[in-house]
Protein backbone atom coordinates (compact mmCIF):
# COMPACT_ATOMS: atom_id res chain seq x y z
CA UNK A 1 0.00 0.00 0.00
CA UNK A 2 1.12 3.74 -1.04
CA UNK A 3 2.40 5.60 2.09
CA UNK A 4 2.78 9.52 2.36
CA UNK A 5 4.40 11.19 -0.68
CA UNK A 6 3.60 8.79 -2.85
CA UNK A 7 2.25 9.32 -6.32
CA UNK A 8 -0.98 6.59 -6.94
CA UNK A 9 -3.30 6.97 -10.28
CA UNK A 10 -6.65 6.79 -8.96
CA UNK A 11 -10.04 7.55 -9.58
CA UNK A 12 -10.59 11.24 -7.86
CA UNK A 13 -13.58 12.89 -7.20
CA UNK A 14 -14.85 15.53 -9.63
CA UNK A 15 -17.52 18.06 -8.40
CA UNK A 16 -18.61 19.01 -12.22
CA UNK A 17 -19.49 15.71 -12.65
CA UNK A 18 -20.47 12.00 -10.90
CA UNK A 19 -17.74 10.50 -12.48
CA UNK A 20 -14.61 9.43 -10.71
CA UNK A 21 -12.01 10.09 -13.41
CA UNK A 22 -8.03 8.75 -13.10
CA UNK A 23 -5.77 11.00 -12.09
CA UNK A 24 -2.51 11.36 -10.33
CA UNK A 25 -2.65 12.05 -7.17
CA UNK A 26 -0.49 12.63 -4.11
CA UNK A 27 -1.06 10.83 -0.88
CA UNK A 28 -0.77 13.17 2.01
CA UNK A 29 -1.70 11.04 4.90
CA UNK A 30 -3.06 7.44 5.52
CA UNK A 31 -6.38 6.56 7.44
CA UNK A 32 -5.70 3.27 8.03
CA UNK A 33 -6.78 -0.22 5.74
CA UNK A 34 -7.00 1.44 2.00
CA UNK A 35 -8.31 4.66 3.33
CA UNK A 36 -5.95 8.14 2.28
CA UNK A 37 -5.92 11.28 1.50
CA UNK A 38 -5.19 12.81 -1.34
CA UNK A 39 -4.27 15.54 -3.14
CA UNK A 40 -5.10 16.23 -6.58
CA UNK A 41 -2.93 16.07 -9.96
CA UNK A 42 -2.97 17.42 -13.20
CA UNK A 43 -1.23 17.78 -16.35
CA UNK A 44 -3.11 20.73 -17.83
CA UNK A 45 -2.07 24.59 -17.27
CA UNK A 46 0.85 23.55 -15.37
CA UNK A 47 3.20 27.09 -14.97
CA UNK A 48 6.37 26.25 -13.09
CA UNK A 49 7.03 30.02 -12.14
CA UNK A 50 3.20 31.68 -11.96
CA UNK A 51 1.57 28.18 -10.04
CA UNK A 52 -0.86 29.03 -7.58
CA UNK A 53 0.67 28.69 -3.33
CA UNK A 54 -1.47 25.89 -2.46
CA UNK A 55 0.46 23.83 -5.81
CA UNK A 56 3.50 21.32 -5.75
CA UNK A 57 4.84 21.58 -9.42
CA UNK A 58 6.53 19.05 -10.41
CA UNK A 59 8.52 19.46 -13.68
CA UNK A 60 12.02 18.38 -13.63
CA UNK A 61 12.86 15.60 -15.55
CA UNK A 62 14.42 13.41 -12.71
CA UNK A 63 11.87 14.14 -10.32
CA UNK A 64 9.23 13.14 -13.05
CA UNK A 65 11.10 10.01 -13.78
CA UNK A 66 11.07 9.39 -9.46
CA UNK A 67 7.12 10.16 -9.39
CA UNK A 68 6.33 8.29 -12.31
CA UNK A 69 4.80 11.10 -14.59
CA UNK A 70 5.63 11.17 -17.85
CA UNK A 71 4.28 14.91 -18.04
CA UNK A 72 4.63 17.87 -15.76
CA UNK A 73 2.25 18.14 -13.07
CA UNK A 74 0.92 19.93 -10.91
CA UNK A 75 -0.59 18.51 -7.28
CA UNK A 76 -3.25 21.01 -5.70
CA UNK A 77 -3.12 20.51 -1.58
CA UNK A 78 -5.96 22.80 -1.53
CA UNK A 79 -8.08 20.42 -3.49
CA UNK A 80 -8.34 16.81 -1.66
CA UNK A 81 -10.42 14.19 -1.15
CA UNK A 82 -10.38 11.08 1.38
CA UNK A 83 -10.80 7.87 -1.14
CA UNK A 84 -9.47 4.41 -0.93
CA UNK A 85 -6.86 3.01 -2.94
CA UNK A 86 -6.74 -0.61 -4.07
CA UNK A 87 -3.82 -2.62 -4.54
CA UNK A 88 -4.73 -2.30 -8.20
CA UNK A 89 -3.99 1.45 -7.95
CA UNK A 90 -0.46 0.78 -8.50
CA UNK A 91 1.99 3.18 -7.00
CA UNK A 92 3.79 4.98 -9.59
CA UNK A 93 6.66 6.48 -7.58
CA UNK A 94 7.32 9.01 -4.77
CA UNK A 95 8.33 12.64 -4.28
CA UNK A 96 12.43 13.11 -4.62
CA UNK A 97 14.38 14.94 -1.65
CA UNK A 98 14.25 17.58 -3.83
CA UNK A 99 10.70 18.80 -3.27
CA UNK A 100 10.13 18.21 0.12
CA UNK A 101 10.72 22.34 0.34
CA UNK A 102 7.86 23.17 -1.38
CA UNK A 103 5.95 20.14 -0.18
CA UNK A 104 6.06 21.41 2.63
CA UNK A 105 4.97 25.53 1.53
CA UNK A 106 2.27 24.47 -0.09
CA UNK A 107 1.24 22.01 2.95
CA UNK A 108 2.02 24.94 5.16
CA UNK A 109 0.14 27.60 2.61
CA UNK A 110 -3.18 24.96 2.77
CA UNK A 111 -3.24 24.68 6.58
CA UNK A 112 -1.74 21.08 6.73
CA UNK A 113 0.90 21.73 9.15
Amino acid sequence: MPGVSDIVFAPFPCEETSDKLVHPCLVIDCRGGNLFEVAYGSSKRVCVQGHLDSELVISDQDEMAACGLVKPTRFDLGVRATIHIHPSHAIAGALPGTSIGRLYRAAKHCKLI
